[in-house]
């Protein structure tokens, strides 16, 4: 059998070495017990210890969670090949406040009824 992955987020945070601040859903995490975090200044590496496992990430690597909770590091390529950032507004469902504001006249926003062949 074949799969392919569903499309997912993640949060992540790029490791730059010295100086990494750790964002909050990275504390909240290890503040709860689900991981554990140990940085090694000499060798500029954090160690991060998840519930299977552990992993190391290095200066260009990336921190990540999912929707699930689990921590786990990237490459900076496997995040380039396999992600686009989410941006913070963009709408992936439809806005109920917009809908009941539109009349007949106004157009559809791009993606909207008028471009789709089903219509």
């Amino acid at each position: 059998m074949r799969f392919r992955s569903l499309p997912i987020e993640i949060e992540a945070v790029q490791f730059i070495g010295p100086g990494f601040k750790t964002p909050a859903w990275l504390t909240d995490t290890i503040h709860q017990g689900k991981a554990m975090m140990t940085i090694n200044s000499k060798d500029q590496y954090v160690t991060i210890f998840g519930r299977n496992s552990s992993k190391r990430a290095y200066p260009g690597d990336w921190i990540c969670t999912n929707d699930f909770g689990n921590i786990f590091v990237l490459s900076d390529e496997e995040i380039s090949n396999g992600f686009e950032e989410v941006m913070q507004n963009s709408h992936t469902s439809y806005d109920e406040n917009a809908v009941a504001n539109c009349t007949e006249n106004d157009s559809l926003e791009e993606g909207g009824r008028e471009n789709d062949d089903r219509a």
